[in-house]
């Protein structure tokens, strides 16, 4: 049985979730193109941990939390992940010093790739 919401689930890209329907960290990693190192690092893990453990319990939010924003991210692109990815790696006027949002998510600043994504949702500038 999935420990993921129904609901929550049919946001979610199908390719970051394993057989078992829960999120896995290699996967996230593999979707972002970044490394599980980063990842952990993105959601304020120990790399050891999230290597060991890629669908434990307690990473479950933090992978969930990534996994929607890449979704989105990958929505609001129509579907073409290069494009998002493309976003993703390139320098944003709406960021201090145009830093790239994949700068952001290295650092674990969720929440300020939130309000970017939310406001590409919504089409207001920041």
């Amino acid at each position: 049985m999935s420990i993921i919401d129904a609901s929550f689930q049919s946001a979610i890209r199908p390719e970051v979730f394993n057989e078992d329907n829960e999120f896995d960290a290699d996967l996230v990693a593999k979707a972002l193109g970044v490394s599980i190192a980063t990842v952990a690092k993105m959601i304020g893990k120990p790399a050891d941990t999230v290597r060991r453990r890629k669908n434990a319990p307690g990473l479950q939010d933090g992978l969930g939390h990534l996994a929607l924003i890449y979704s989105d991210l990958v929505a609001l692109h129509a579907g073409d992940r290069d494009a998002a990815m493309r976003w993703l790696n390139s320098p944003n006027r709406a960021l201090k010093e145009r830093e790239r949002p994949r700068t952001l998510l290295e650092r674990g600043q969720l929440d300020v790739i939130d309000a970017l994504v939310d406001s590409l949702k919504r089409r207001q500038p920041l």
